[in-house]
């Protein structure tokens, strides 16, 4: 009752971890067990576009956003290779980008309403299988992820920034950035392109890093020898 239902020995177990692992400020699903299923039908719009909220983009938001895109394309040959048909946060839940949280919030119930329903159906016409049981719970996972993303204004920013590529989030959101082996893998599946911009990213740094000390020294050398003249450059 008011979990992802199946039958047999797995039916407590997959509403076990469907619900224990569910966002605790979401609403009580409605059971679908002992309400009717226009309960369900009925929130079907509830995150249509013209019943959304519009998300209010502050200053702190574009800075955030422009940064992490600048950075993910500068460095774009350290990021994981994007999947090609990896579904968008915003896709799962069936929002556009300028979705109020109140809206995401909206649309995760819903989504979840309808996957639960969708499993008391086939819970009503047929056995449901192992591998129905691991999609059911997949499912809901992938929703789960979406809504937590979407729902911080912080990750929110990351996942826009990186152009929202979910692998990319996951990526940044994790530090495997942070693995020397991670980094060099990525740099293997790197295209021509994303390496000779990281090298000339890399060789532009290098360069300042040493052009800076080298100007400083001749400043203080020039004024050593007492030529009152101005070195503007340095």
């Amino acid at each position: 009752n008011g979990g992802i239902s199946t039958t047999g020995s797995d039916s407590s177990s997959v509403k076990r971890v469907a619900f224990s692992e569910a966002p605790d400020d979401v609403h009580e699903i409605p059971r679908i067990g002992r309400k009717s299923a226009a309960v369900v039908h009925k929130t079907k719009t509830r995150n249509s576009i013209s019943n959304m909220d519009e998300r209010k983009v502050s200053c702190q938001d574009i800075l955030g956003i422009t940064g992490v895109r600048f950075l993910s394309h500068t460095f774009a040959a350290l990021m994981p290779t994007t999947i090609a048909d990896e579904e968008d946060y915003y896709d799962r839940l069936e929002i556009t980008e300028y979705a109020s949280v109140r809206s995401i919030h909206r649309a995760f119930e819903t989504k979840l309403a309808q996957l639960v329903f969708s499993s008391s159906q086939k819970q009503d016409t047929t056995i449901v299988n192992a591998d129905e049981e691991k999609d059911s719970l997949s499912q809901f996972h992938q929703l789960r992820d979406a809504y937590e993303c979407l729902k911080d204004c912080h990750s929110r920013r990351i996942y826009d920034g990186v152009r929202q590529s979910p692998t990319k989030y996951q990526y940044i959101r994790s530090g495997a950035f942070l693995s020397p082996l991670t980094l060099y893998e990525n740099l293997e599946k790197a295209t021509m392109g994303k390496c000779i911009r990281l090298f000339t990213v890399m060789i532009s740094l290098l360069v300042l890093a040493l052009l800076t000390p080298i100007g400083s020294a001749a400043k203080v050398n020039h004024i050593l020898e007492g030529n009152d003249k101005d070195i503007g450059w340095v």
